[in-house]
């Protein structure tokens, strides 16, 4: 009970998560959720509560019932073995004791639990709360509950990188309940999914890699990467035994769909090969479907049209049949072109990398609830207030739009990426690394390699989603959150360790940086030139705009897209606290020497003169959506448009106006 009260961060962490989810409308399901369900309620039914023998039948209509059912099961094994029993009795169970909410708490818990664990270990000096910002951080500003409330095993990627990176570098911080505990996190995580699996697989590779490099104990070292490989037999173990429990029980093989068959097809290799192979006398089932488009894997797989689909539309033995020659047909396409499908995988791993906007889990329940097909299956019965969603499409939209969220979460994501790259360059790392004094054991370079393998499972992450299934959102964005997560965490330790320090080493880089841009650009003679015309504050005050200008367009932003005030309104609210941003740099750095002790004065004026400037900016601001009202849609257009109109109003008033003093000595002279 004292531990739970310990924890009680995590639980307030927790809160937040439910909080979006509740403002976004209720949790959220997808198309793979009605399989998973299925999968749980059979094995909490058939193979865990029933073994006894069937019962033999001896009506008619109840021998035909039966084995219609039984088809139907037999068709489902071929494509079941790609989802998780184990995701699915959690799904299941949570769903029958409570609702998809009794599940989204779960996992938002399970998620915060590591992240918790990550804060007391990078930043042990911090108070307890001081992961209340941190959390505020990861529900506000990331993908994280969104994929908590989402009744899918993908929160549990990052979950099993945040449990791996605890047990490679920070064991010995943690009591042995908690290190049982972290382990069977990651295991229970790596048995929800099998990307999952192969990501810990290349985190233990790299962290054992990095612990030797940095010198520490071989020993240890070999004890933590065993700890990840036990937990990835283990998740390998427990599917195995599923799959001979279905076995024992139906007597056919668990099997899934072919999924590299689909990835060669769609990335160009595999059809080059189809086709000659299918033209030189070659049997293979896909010879039936040689003459269709095959770009896409997703309609590989599942579309069901013709001419579209390929899997989906095979008979039982057709898909047996073809999965049985998957490794083959895939093997041999990358021989038959293994530049092009190199070349392929790669573009697919970079554009995985950039997709972490939030789409599937915003999904209208209404066209779930609506569809001949998925309106038929479990969905109905898991989605919250499914009636008046099925009645009404406007009813249970997601109350969050995905445009503004992918700005936002875009935004925190680079911003939480630019401070730990300055933290590295600028840290006690980079000291060490100059003085060649990498040792594992002091507690800085621990920090920044549990950063660096943060970093490097969102990267394998995206390699095993991006190269073996294609590039989707979903599967980035659902790790994307770890990344702010370090920045926060990171940032609550130097907090702690500098009091008063950091935020000015952060700004005083940051003058220092422009500076040296300004220097590098004279080497320029045209730049030179154009720079020598300028006013220095003239410039420095644009860069101030321009924060500014980043300030004004998320607040705006976030108050149209989230919380849907008109574009008027949000734009005064938006306007006003880009003001405050840009007085208090422009005060610090632009006109420093001209400021005077007045503040409240100061800013009176400054308030006024941008007011006026504002009053320029809005009007035309305005006048822009009036004239052309498809603007609405593209609010920087406009904004830049106001932006620009007011800058001159602005900078002189400020200059001469806002700014404006005169030293006690002058004065003094002039009596």
């Amino acid at each position: 009970m004292r531990q739970i009260w310990k924890s009680w961060p995590v639980w307030l962490g927790t809160l937040f998560l439910l909080a979006v989810i509740a403002v976004n409308g209720r949790p959220s399901v997808f198309t793979d959720t009605d399989d998973y369900y299925d999968q749980g309620r059979t094995v909490v039914r058939d193979i865990i509560g029933n073994w006894n023998p069937p019962v033999a039948l001896t009506d008619p209509d109840e021998i035909e019932a039966a084995a219609e059912r039984r088809t139907d099961e037999r068709f489902a094994l071929t494509s079941m073995g790609a989802r998780s029993a184990y995701y699915g009795v959690f799904l299941y169970a949570g769903a029958a004791l409570g609702s998809l909410w009794l599940v989204a708490a779960i996992q938002g818990l399970l998620a915060m639990w590591p992240a918790w664990r990550l804060s007391r270990a990078i930043a042990p000096l911090a108070k307890p709360w001081t992961f209340i910002p941190v959390s505020l951080l990861v529900a506000a500003g990331t993908s994280l509950p969104l994929f908590a409330g989402f009744a899918m095993p993908d929160v549990f990627a990052g979950v099993a990188i945040l449990c791996g990176v605890l047990l490679l570098i920070y064991r010995h911080t943690m009591s042995r309940r908690a290190q049982i505990f972290n382990w069977c996190l990651l295991s229970l995580s790596l048995s929800f999914h099998g990307s999952h699996t192969m990501t810990a697989l290349g985190l233990a590779v790299i962290g054992g890699g990095l612990m030797v490099w940095l010198k520490a104990d071989r020993r240890e070292t070999f004890v933590r990467a065993s700890l990840i490989m036990a937990a990835v037999i283990t998740g390998f173990a427990a599917n195995a035994l599923y799959a001979q429990s279905v076995k024992a029980k139906w007597g056919e093989e668990l099997r899934r769909p072919p999924f590299l068959i689909a990835r060669v097809l769609a990335d160009g290799p595999g059809r080059t090969y189809l086709r000659d192979a299918c033209n030189s006398g070659t049997p293979y089932v896909l010879c039936r479907f040689r003459h269709q488009a095959l770009d896409d894997s997703d309609k590989i797989l599942w579309s069901g049209t013709a001419g579209i689909g390929l899997f989906n539309r095979l008979a039982y033995e057709d898909r047996v049949a073809l999965g049985k020659e998957e490794f083959r047909f895939a093997i041999n396409s990358v021989l038959h072109d293994p530049l092009g499908q190199v070349t392929a995988s790669m573009q697919n791993w970079w554009w995985q990398l950039n997709l972490i906007y939030v789409e599937d889990p915003l999904r209208n329940p209404y066209v779930f609830l609506n569809d001949p097909y998925w309106g038929d299956t479990n969905l109905p019965l898991l989605i919250p207030d499914a009636a008046k969603c099925k009645a009404d499409r406007a009813a249970c939209r997601s109350r969050l739009r995905m445009d503004p969220l992918r700005a936002w979460h875009t935004t925190i994501f680079v911003l939480a990426g630019a401070f730990l790259l300055w933290r590295l360059v600028r840290g006690e790392v980079a000291q060490a690394f100059r003085r060649k004094q990498m040792v594992f054991d002091q507690d800085a370079i621990r920090a920044m390699a549990a950063i660096g393998l943060l970093v490097a499972g969102y990267v394998i992450n995206a390699a095993v989603c991006g190269v073996l299934s294609g590039p989707f959102p979903r599967y980035q964005a659902r790790v994307a959150w770890i990344i702010p997560l370090a920045a926060a965490v990171v940032a609550q330790r130097l907090a702690k360790e500098t009091p008063g320090q950091s935020g000015y080493a952060l700004w005083a880089w940051g003058v220092t940086l422009f500076d040296q841009g300004l220097r590098l650009a004279r080497r320029v003679p045209l730049f030179a030139k154009i720079l020598d015309l300028l006013d220095p504050a003239f410039m420095r005050f644009c860069v101030v705009g321009g924060v500014g200008f980043v300030v004004d367009g998320g607040v705006l932003y976030g108050l149209v897209g989230l919380a849907h005030l008109d574009h008027i309104t949000a734009r005064f609210c938006s306007f006003l606290v880009a003001v405050i941003a840009t007085w208090t740099l422009n005060r610090l750095w632009t006109f420093k020497a001209q400021a005077g002790r007045n503040h409240a004065k100061e800013a009176g004026l400054y308030f006024l003169v941008q007011g006026t400037g504002g009053a320029i900016n809005i009007a035309a601001y305005s006048a822009s959506i009036a004239l052309v009202p498809s603007l609405e849609h593209w609010l920087v257009i406009p904004l830049a448009i106001g932006t620009a109109a007011g800058l001159m109003i602005n900078f002189l008033g400020s200059k001469h106006i806002a700014f404006r003093h005169v030293p006690p000595e002058a004065t003094v002279h002039g009596r």
